[in-house]
């Protein structure tokens, strides 16, 4: 599974590149294609795979910060970033879980 994690994750950051700073939209659109894809209700290997991808970017933008009501939420920590900064933090989640940091 972390293979997969680390490669949706490589692709959102390539995909910056297309769709601007939008992280989530960029993680879904690695997974389904299309960044305004809506997750089912259901879990499934697809969705559940956007929403770690998603966590473990959270966790990375929030360095130290364990407790959930404290962390930034991705799409606010977005918000006036470049695609740099954007491309920067999914590289980095993803370096992070190759390296066990995370």
């Amino acid at each position: 599974m972390s293979a997969d994690l680390i490669a949706v994750l490589h692709k959102a950051a390539d995909l910056t590149l297309l769709y601007g700073p939008d992280p989530e939209g960029c993680i879904r659109a690695a997974v389904y294609g299309r960044p305004d894809v809506t997750l089912p209700h259901w879990d499934t290997a697809d969705s559940l795979l956007v929403e770690d991808a998603g966590y473990w970017l959270k966790r990375h933008i929030n360095p130290g910060i364990a407790d959930a009501d404290h962390q930034t939420d991705i799409d606010e920590w977005a918000e006036g970033r470049t695609v740099a900064d954007v491309r920067g933090a999914l590289y980095g989640a993803a370096d992070g879980i190759e390296a066990g940091a995370l």
